[in-house]
């Protein structure tokens, strides 16, 4: 969103720019399917398409395509090995390649970039890029990242959705450092408390909603559906176990509890003579967060997001060669 946004501002103002999108990668790549740059007249500059050399490579291409007025979309592979010819040389050593979109976008284009923004926003709708320029379609199917070629012809598809959501159950300290790094990697947070006036809770700015609620009735504020992330660290254990009986149940991209290894493990135990599946209970991240000998509230928020990160993308793996 922020590259387009960036996008926009840029051909609002009548200055050019080029979207760069990374179409496809392969072996060991610092830029997956779906990484986003803008370069812009004026050295603006927005996102990123992995980094490095290679980065530098494409910028350079971008700008030179500005200058030049270039119209139509390029596709170029670049191939991190010192072995590979030079004009596909991404002057990375990492053994795996990238195949890269740039995009030359004009005022005339606003429209479209408008549409793509608004999709974001109501989940829904695809944009492609082609040899013949950028287009925004309503339908959502198919994969989410999609590269199609036939000789010098080629085809991008990528499907518009929302952030992935993560539900946190307690509004303190560790809560609102989860939240900030939450909102740096795209997240959307929604923070859920039962006490009034939580110092924590009010200085969250980072959050996309806040609930004051009791805790026994936040059951149908988390989707049913295996998008939802889930994050339990309320201000007391009989709490978490409140919530926790209402997640056991569900759908859930992640479940996570902030508890000592002898209180998580009393917990489960506990629900497991209340008649709670010890599948279902064997699905609960508890003590939370990948270990790393975190302490702080920052820290903990750190290994929290980390072990959010990993069971996202190794889900997403199986899901795309299953």
């Amino acid at each position: 969103m922020k590259v387009w946004k960036k996008l926009l501002k840029c051909l609002e103002t009548g200055r050019p720019a080029v979207l760069l999108v990374v179409a496809e990668s392969s072996g060991s790549s610092p830029g997956r399917p779906g990484f986003k740059m803008m370069v812009g007249s004026g050295g603006m500059l927005a996102g990123s398409v992995g980094g490095g050399s290679m980065e530098n490579i494409i910028i350079e291409q971008a700008r030179c395509m500005l200058h030049e007025g270039a119209g139509n979309p390029l596709l170029r592979k670049l191939i991190h090995s010192e072995k590979a010819s030079p004009e596909d040389r991404s002057g990375m050593i990492c053994a795996g390649s990238q195949g890269i979109v740039l995009c030359p976008c004009h005022p005339g284009d606003l429209p479209v970039i408008r549409r793509i923004i608004e999709a974001y926003a109501r989940r829904g709708g695809t944009f492609h890029i082609s040899t013949t320029g950028l287009e925004f379609f309503a339908e959502h199917s198919g994969n989410d990242h999609l590269l199609v070629t036939d000789g010098y012809d080629w085809s991008y598809r990528e499907k518009i959705a929302t952030p992935d959501t993560v539900f946190i159950f307690g509004g303190g300290h560790c809560s609102l450092a989860l939240c900030k790094i939450l909102a740096t990697l795209d997240m959307k947070s929604v923070v859920i408390d039962d006490r009034e006036d939580v110092r924590t809770m009010d200085a969250n700015t980072y959050a996309a909603r806040k609930h004051v609620m009791p805790y026994c009735d936040v059951s149908e504020l988390v989707p049913d559906d295996g998008t939802a992330f889930v994050v339990i660290m309320t201000a007391s254990h009989r709490a978490d176990g409140i919530v926790l009986k209402q997640m056991l149940g569900k759908r859930l991209g992640y479940l996570g509890m902030l508890a000592s290894r002898a209180k998580g493990k009393a917990l489960l135990e506990q629900l497991g003579k209340e008649g709670f599946r010890e599948d279902l209970l064997a699905l609960v991240h508890t003590p939370i967060g990948l270990p790393i000998s975190s302490h702080s509230p920052a820290e903990i928020a750190v290994s929290i997001a980390a072990e959010i990160i990993k069971i996202k993308f190794t889900k997403r793996t199986i899901q795309k060669y299953c």
